[in-house]
């Protein structure tokens, strides 16, 4: 576009009434002013007393550098003390009222702080990355261990020892603080062989949609402990069969999820806790003598060599899963057995595993 005299003054004119008011236009063409600048006269630019000037810049970074030796002051001081780095982190972050996000990274002052403490030959123990460690996997498996009794640990352990360990897991296909509170023994057949895929994720999944349904079951039975009505039975009748359905139709992950877990329900007039096979696929459960729980298969008693055995039976079709070495070695001691611890080739038993697999562990005197 070319500018002729004419649209030269319709410019002018827009800028002397429009957005550049601040602006100061000469004639003809000469240079244009700016107000303030670097004028003395106006207190603009670098001038004494504005932030960008070069001595505030100067005084802003003494006194940060002052600041930040006293933090690095605090933190060694801290740690000669005896506490750890991060302990002394966080102290000195609360102390100067500190703001760091999660995901901040090390602060510079702890950086300075431990090279000066090393330099001065100051012996310190490095914190563990991470976040601090208060023992919840550890708690978590301690309150499992004392619901479930020792019986899980050795079928982990046997598990373990065949190589496929990190493939399958052993499940709790009920939920084992509902069936406590309930006054169930945890039935063995409650236990399962499940992929990690479908434990951890799936039926993990389901289990948290049951948990608000197992809570309204318990408040209802507490209720109905002080005073047995009608209505009171008919709602608990009424969240027995949500639970029943959640487990049946696999809640909100659909087909997915379909009965990987077994529901528990309650009697409404004896207020006995029982744990329903539905749709379950029993041939995953671990097996021992019908009525057998986890609380009563002491070491060394038939239930437990019969559900040892039947894990290893459980796992004895994908020992070609496992390298060669002792753990397929330990697979092949075994007669061939099904997923359900029994003859691929016809039906699995109702309960306990694969007979013959039984007798030949028995015969053989084999530590399991």
């Amino acid at each position: 576009m070319k500018f002729g005299p004419k649209e030269i003054k319709e410019l002018n004119e827009y800028l002397r009434t429009g957005r550049n008011l601040t602006r100061e236009f000469m004639p003809d063409g000469e240079r244009i002013e700016l107000q303030g600048g670097t004028n003395p006269k106006t207190g603009q630019g670098f001038q004494p007393g504005n932030p960008g000037n070069i001595k505030s810049l100067e005084e802003r970074n003494i006194k940060q550098t002052q600041l930040q030796n006293e933090k690095v002051i605090k933190f060694k001081e801290l740690v000669k003390g005896g506490d750890s780095p991060n302990e002394a982190k966080k102290k000195v972050i609360k102390e100067f009222k500190l703001k760091r996000t999660k995901t901040a990274g090390t602060p510079k002052w702890m950086t300075i702080g431990k090279q000066q403490l090393k330099d001065e030959g100051f012996d310190f123990i490095e914190s563990k990355r991470g976040p601090e460690n208060v023992g919840g996997k550890e708690k978590a498996q301690t309150k499992r261990a004392r619901l479930v009794g020792n019986l899980e640990e050795r079928l982990k352990k046997i598990k373990t020892k065949t190589g496929l360990g990190k493939v399958f897991e052993l499940a709790h296909t009920a939920n084992i603080f509902q069936a406590k509170k309930l006054g169930i023994d945890y039935p063995i057949d409650a236990l399962a062989v499940q992929t990690q895929n479908i434990n951890n994720k799936v039926a993990e999944a389901l289990n948290d949609e049951l948990k608000p349904l197992y809570k309204k079951q318990l408040e209802i039975v507490n209720k109905l402990k002080k005073n047995s009505t009608l209505d009171l039975r008919k709602a608990l009748d009424n969240i027995n069969f949500k639970i029943s359905e959640t487990v049946a139709t696999g809640g909100s992950q659909g087909k997915a999820a379909a009965n990987v877990l077994k529901p528990i329900i309650v009697d409404p007039i004896n207020l006995k806790g029982k744990i329903l096979d539905l749709g379950f696929d029993t041939t995953t459960e671990v097996m021992a003598s019908p009525g057998a729980t986890t609380k009563s298969a002491l070491a060394g008693t038939i239930d437990d060599i019969m559900s040892r055995a039947n894990v290893i039976g459980k796992l004895k079709p994908f020992i070609n899963l496992v390298p060669y070495g002792p753990a397929r070695t330990f697979l092949k001691a075994f007669k061939e057995g099904g997923l359900s611890g029994g003859d691929k080739s016809g039906p699995p038993p109702e309960r306990g595993p694969n007979p013959q697999g039984l007798l030949s562990l028995m015969k053989r005197g084999m530590k399991i």
